[in-house]
């Protein structure tokens, strides 16, 4: 879906680790447009 580089907040960088910081990647690259609309903005509530 998003072929650009990702980028974190240094604050998400420190406190989420990283294995739940790829399961967040993986949600949003498996989302299909159809269904949400996505924009390079994505807010996550863990």
């Amino acid at each position: 879906m998003f072929n650009n580089e990702r980028y974190a907040t240094s604050c998400i960088m420190e406190e989420i680790p990283f294995e739940v910081q790829l399961v967040v990647w993986t949600w949003i690259d498996n989302l299909k447009i159809t269904e949400v609309n996505l924009d390079y903005l994505q807010v996550f509530e863990l």
